[in-house]
């Protein structure tokens, strides 16, 4: 398997199309449809950035190694909701605040 591969099987998995890939990134949809045809490889910054995005290391998207998860901590899942909601509605992220109640 390659990193086109492992790009696109987590991309699906999550339920992502391309475009939203390449909004969350800051690229175009075509550059994410070269990656994962195996046309070209995301830059180091970009990478970094669809690892993130993802929500998997970027150990495993280069070689298939370490975890297809990473970690995510609360301001992390945080942040990942204020991207989809921004992308859903259009309002700009620092426009949108969530709070977060934990009932136990």
């Amino acid at each position: 398997m390659t990193i086109a591969d492992r790009i696109s099987d987590v991309r699906q998995q999550r339920g992502m199309s391309m475009t939203n890939l390449a909004n969350f990134v800051g690229v175009t949809t075509s550059a994410v449809s070269n990656w994962e045809s195996g046309n070209t490889v995301p830059r180091n910054e970009s990478l970094e950035k669809v690892a993130k995005v993802l929500g998997v290391t970027r150990q495993f998207l280069e070689t298939g190694e370490g975890q297809a998860d990473a970690p995510m901590d609360v301001l992390s899942i945080l942040a990942r909701a204020k991207q989809h909601l921004s992308l859903a509605t259009g309002v700009a992220e620092d426009k949108i605040q969530l709070d977060l109640r934990i009932q136990g």
